[in-house]
């Protein structure tokens, strides 16, 4: 915690919106209204978010914050409940059957592996600078060699999880 360049307590904090917005979605029985509580909800945190930056005169400080800031963070759990509310919506009008629905069964899949998806991104470069040095081959051909192992594997894990929850 001393080195990181992280702020734990913002990031719990911030992770706790996620949670709770999981928790609220789980308890819903009708998904259609769900879809539209979330849908408005969210436009009008994002709207809200877009006007304190307006109001500040500075809509830069969108793009280059170094904190999440109070206006960041109602933009972003904004844009993560439209987009709930949108594939909520999907999953009630497309089914699970069909192209539609294998489609948002991958994105779902993609979801759930999202954290590790981040995590083990980070070790694409590191892979990369290993078998450079212990091998001497070129920068550019062990980068495609580590970024082909990353994607074989999250291709096999996003199957994994598919046919888990499919």
């Amino acid at each position: 915690m001393f080195e990181a360049k992280y702020n734990y307590f913002r990031m719990t904090s911030i992770v706790m919106i996620g949670i709770s917005i999981g928790l609220h979605f789980r308890q819903q029985t009708n998904l259609t209204q769900a879809a539209k509580l979330y849908t408005l909800t969210g436009a009008l945190l994002f709207i809200t978010s877009a006007l304190i930056v307006l109001d500040m005169g500075q809509p830069d400080r969108w793009f280059t914050m170094k904190d999440a800031e109070l206006f960041s963070i109602l933009g972003y759990t904004g844009i993560v409940l439209v987009f709930l509310g949108v594939i909520t919506w999907a999953r009630v009008h497309f089914g699970r059957e069909g192209i539609k629905g294998k489609i948002l069964r991958v994105l779902a899949a993609c979801g759930v592996l999202s954290l590790p998806s981040y995590i083990a991104h980070g070790l694409v470069i590191p892979g990369k600078d290993i078998v450079v040095n212990l091998t001497g081959l070129s920068s550019s051909i062990t980068l495609l060699g580590s970024l082909g192992i990353f994607a074989v594997i999250s291709v096999l894990a996003i199957k994994k999880v598919y046919t888990l929850y499919g």
